[in-house]
């Protein structure tokens, strides 16, 4: 019935749209595209969005996005009743509920995602969340405009002053976002010392590592046996600034982390080391990006970080941007 209405509905009179994102940087970053489709099909409507905490700031001063409402797991029933309440009050005409729950009906739009909408669960977690939006809207189109993420002057400025101080980068930089919330998507510092020394030493090739202060320490320890031409850069960006560091990198060499699908929306050229993850489901997805994969895995099925061999990492940084 939705379907019916919607083919007889101008896209017009379709003028406020709230989208559930998820809660993690990462996992937010997967549903961007369907916000950027969102903007493109419905470029008079206001779109809102609803996040986590970690990822409120990646939408800051974007002209694109009317309102930034937050939602944490942690939320009492009375503050979840209460941002229901905000949100009713906005009167959306549409939501696309990327979380799968049943905000939707409690707030009583004429168009929303079913909760019994069947998705594809061995698609790639981007692809799963266009598959919920085209349940709804079906004549939306994927786009190559990037709205949902926006870079304002302030922000390109500064970070390029950041840069400036930290190396003379005109040639091009690589990054390492050698950290991970989950010790075992972690590759060996060993491994990274190698390709550091092979991109700084060999090629000339600057190289910046970026993270959350809880990355810096590890990121040191790296840099501590590289001669030169490497600089710590975790915990001293915000997630725009770093953001903006990853968009113009020559290559990103990452773990399974929220650098790579930053990466991956912004298509930097991205090589990802994989272990306990599945990258067919959670790993790169920009057009010029590739993952090694653990070679061993342990009693739980899991893949072993320190199974990845080092010479093929470098092969596959050398193919992708041709050191």
């Amino acid at each position: 019935m939705l379907k019916t209405w919607w083919k007889k509905l101008n896209k017009c009179e379709i003028k406020k749209i709230l989208v559930v994102s998820l809660t993690n940087i990462g996992d937010v970053v997967l549903t961007c595209p369907v916000i950027d489709a969102l903007i493109n099909r419905f470029p008079l409507a206001e779109i809102s969005i609803v996040v986590g905490p970690k990822a409120q700031t990646l939408f800051e001063r974007n002209p694109y996005i009317k309102k930034v409402h937050v939602f944490t797991k942690k939320e009492t029933f009375g503050e979840l009743v209460f941002l229901v309440r905000q949100l009713r009050q906005q009167r959306f005409d549409a939501v696309i509920d990327l979380r799968n729950t049943a905000l939707g009906y409690f707030l009583g739009v004429p168009f929303h995602t079913s909760v019994f909408t069947h998705i594809d669960p061995y698609l790639h977690k981007r692809d799963q969340h266009w598959q919920r939006l085209q349940s709804l809207f079906s004549d939306v189109e994927r786009t190559k405009k990037r709205y949902a993420i926006f870079i304002d002057e302030t922000i390109r400025k500064k970070s390029e002053n950041i840069l400036r101080q930290a190396l003379e980068y005109g040639k091009g930089y690589c990054v390492i976002a050698a950290g991970s919330a989950d010790r075992k998507k972690r590759w060996t510092a060993d491994g990274f010392i190698f390709i550091c020394q092979a991109l700084v030493q060999v090629y000339r090739m600057p190289v910046f590592f970026v993270g959350d202060i809880l990355d810096y320490e590890g990121a040191e320890n790296i840099i501590r046996r590289v001669s030169q031409g490497a600089v710590n850069l975790c915990g001293k960006l915000s997630l725009l600034e770093t953001t903006w560091v990853l968009r113009n990198s020559r290559l990103l060499l990452c773990n399974d982390s929220a650098a790579m699908h930053l990466a991956s929306y912004f298509d930097v050229p991205t090589v990802a080391l994989f272990g306990p993850t599945d990258p067919r489901k959670y790993g790169p997805w920009g057009e010029r990006s590739c993952f090694v994969r653990a070679k061993t895995i342990n009693e739980a099925g899991e893949g072993l970080m320190t199974t990845i061999d080092p010479q093929e990492v470098l092969m596959r940084m050398k193919e992708l941007i041709a050191l």
